[in-house]
């Protein structure tokens, strides 16, 4: 494909990349719901109070916070590449010099070099916690009429402090073929009788690859509930459920490959 050194492609807005998964609909309010006769089928008094303790005061300020963060970045682009003096200066000013690689489904583009503030990214890791590498997002940047979709390729660290150093960025678009980790979670680890029978919970495997073409969001994570998992338990990489448009990097390591498993101290 032809090179574009600018991105002038019309920019559609999707309603997913509006939406965050763990913002629930909203519904009826404490005190609509306590004007309401008490139901007296058991199964309904059990929705009821499930929707009363729902929309409490802590419930609405949970959701308040995350709708607050949009997946929306602002930045500048930088004229100096390769230079460590303007490098730090842009540190001193508490910025992260970043790079913006890859091809759309229809153009490749040159490396676009651009300088970001380190609390924006402090506030989106924060905010998606694990699923930040695999979250879509909005780069705005100075002097261009559209937003580039973007997706987080690689954080790094300083070595002496766990202050940034810098972030590299991918281009994402719509059924673009996209190489993605997915994040494993495990929940309910203070109740796993494997581990109050003296049992260790072990995660080998940080994330599993995968291959995702789809029109979007990508998927977030794998949540693993391991209340109720014994000693010697395990799960595989072969035993999951893959999202739509997704499918393994790696299949033929799908049965060797263990993602959470309880083994005895």
């Amino acid at each position: 494909p032809k090179i574009v050194l600018d991105d002038d492609e019309a920019f559609k807005i999707e309603p997913w990349m509006w939406a965050d998964p763990r913002i629930k609909r909203q519904g009826r309010t404490a005190a609509e719901l306590a004007w309401m006769p008490f139901p007296e089928d058991d199964e309904e008094q059990r929705k009821y109070v499930s929707e009363f303790m729902r929309d409490g005061p802590a419930f609405v300020a949970e959701q308040a916070r995350i709708r607050a963060v949009k997946p929306e970045l602002y930045g500048v682009l930088r004229q100096e590449m390769g230079n460590k003096e303007a490098s730090e200066k842009y540190r001193k000013d508490n910025m992260l010099t970043s790079l913006i690689f890859g091809r759309t489904k229809n153009h490749k583009y040159a490396p676009l070099p651009i300088a970001i503030s380190t609390g924006q990214i402090i506030r989106q890791m924060r905010h998606h916690g694990i699923s930040f590498g695999v979250t879509i997002f909005r780069m705005h940047l100075e002097g261009r009429r559209h937003p580039i979709l973007v997706k987080p390729c690689q954080v790094q660290f300083r070595r002496e402090s766990i202050k940034l150093m810098n972030i590299t960025f991918m281009r994402w678009s719509p059924y673009k073929r996209t190489r993605i980790t997915l994040p494993i979670e495990v929940i309910g680890e203070r109740d796993c009788i494997g581990a109050k029978k003296g049992g260790a919970i072990l995660k080998p495997t940080k994330g599993v690859e995968c291959i995702y073409d789809g029109p979007g969001p990508l998927p977030r994570k794998f949540t693993f509930n391991v209340q109720n998992w014994d000693i010697n338990e395990r799960v595989y990489v072969s035993d999951l459920e893959m999202p739509a448009h997704t499918k393994l990097r790696f299949p033929n390591k799908a049965h060797s490959q263990v993602l959470v498993t309880i083994k005895k101290t």
